[in-house]
């Protein structure tokens, strides 16, 4: 469901939150007001714009926190992905220098292992799903490694490289699958109950046009700011998503030779 509403273009998700939001707003308000109206006395007023004080600040400091956590996430999973393209470089070039023609074979096995990733993993992890083609291609090259017989000192090192840079590029896939099935930080639930107490809270003030109007006012704002941790706790959805450009740069202007 999630998925779906942020993979529609920005502003019809947006559209679509701050409607949203609006609605949950107003019916927590009107619910609240129907159940206080009645016993309402102005103590009660001023006990609840304490609240609504406190509640506010908590709720902007959960908000600010959970976009924290979900932006420090994407740019580390931004970060591994050019992490991996440089050991997918590293791999190429001590290959080119073990220059015998296994070595020359595992070249375009890695060619291959990179193309896949672009065509066809990417598209996997939209979909919450594993690519097993780019995984067996991995493993073909990890064995294939394996059954290199150095014939020198270099070759060894040049072999242990590769086994280090492999390992590291299995390290840097399996944070990009367990990224694509990642959920909203439990953060961002104790969020939504926060804010339909703020609303509740809001609902001590006697309902006119200005009073309303700010009310939607920051429905709207919350809608947008929800809308916005939900595009970036999922970075392979939406129009929003990470692109694997360093990979392709790679690919076109060093493999693809």
């Amino acid at each position: 469901m999630i998925s779906t509403l942020i993979s529609l273009p920005i502003a019809l998700g947006l559209l679509i939150f701050i409607t949203l939001f609006l609605v949950i707003g107003f019916s927590s308000y009107a619910f609240t007001r129907w159940l206080i109206v009645k016993n309402l006395v102005p103590e009660n007023k001023e006990i609840a714009s304490q609240l609504l004080r406190l509640s506010g600040a908590l709720l902007a400091l959960l908000l600010s926190l959970t976009f924290a956590d979900v932006r420090s996430e994407l740019i580390k999973l931004s970060d591994s992905i050019d992490l991996e393209a440089a050991q997918i470089v590293d791999m190429y070039s001590d290959l080119e220098m073990y220059g015998t023609t296994d070595a020359n074979l595992i070249m375009d096995k890695l060619k291959e292992y990179t193309k896949s990733i672009i065509e066809n993993e990417w598209d996997k992890l939209s979909q919450n799903s594993f690519d097993m083609s780019t995984f067996h291609l991995a493993e073909e090259i990890q064995e294939d490694i394996l059954n290199l017989n150095p014939a020198s000192k270099k070759g060894e090192l040049l072999r242990a490289n590769l086994m280090d840079d492999l390992d590291e590029i299995s390290d840097y896939r399996q944070m990009r699958q367990y990224a694509s099935k990642t959920d909203p930080p439990i953060f961002f639930y104790i969020s939504l109950f926060g804010f339909v107490i703020t609303i509740g809270l809001f609902s001590v003030y006697q309902p006119n046009r200005n009073s309303l109007l700010l009310l939607g006012f920051y429905c709207a704002f919350i809608g947008v700011v929800v809308y916005f941790i939900l595009t970036l706790s999922h970075p392979f959805v939406g129009t929003m998503k990470i692109q694997p450009e360093t990979l392709i740069t790679i690919y076109e202007t060093f493999l693809e030779k």
